[in-house]
């Protein structure tokens, strides 16, 4: 879909596929669907990662360089998504939607980041931040 200059592409997340099976069938009407978004314009790329249900659902956004990746990290270990983007070119990464359990430790988190990361790659944003990219 394009919008202006903006190509926009959604991805299917697995975020509610537990959601699909308990209810589904007594819940026709309802999608149980959850999605990531690309936008590409300008020789730029970014990815919008909504709720996942593991980082593997990042998959497909991250299949060639993204200039900015914003992901949740509510839903699973931070490690399993730092891991996960490791090896992955994403030139820089905010972080959004922290759940309680990163948030009671979110020094450590962020140490776990930049050591897994890198030291300029991630940031973690909050509400009215700019990310720039």
């Amino acid at each position: 879909m394009r919008c202006g200059s903006v190509q926009w592409r959604p991805f299917r997340t697995t975020h509610l596929d537990s959601l699909r099976k308990r209810f589904g069938s007594a819940r026709p009407a309802a999608s149980f669907n959850a999605f990531s978004l690309l936008a590409t314009a300008g020789g730029k790329r970014l990815a919008y990662s909504g709720d996942i249900g593991a980082p593997t659902d990042l998959g497909p956004l991250c299949a060639k360089s993204l200039d900015l990746l914003v992901v949740e990290l509510a839903h699973f270990q931070p490690k399993e998504l730092f891991e996960f983007l490791q090896p992955k070119i994403v030139r820089r990464v905010a972080i959004t939607h922290l759940g309680r359990p990163a948030r009671a430790r979110l020094a450590e988190v962020k140490l776990l980041a930049r050591k897994i990361l890198g030291p300029r790659k991630t940031q973690f944003a909050t509400d009215g931040d700019i990310v720039r990219f």
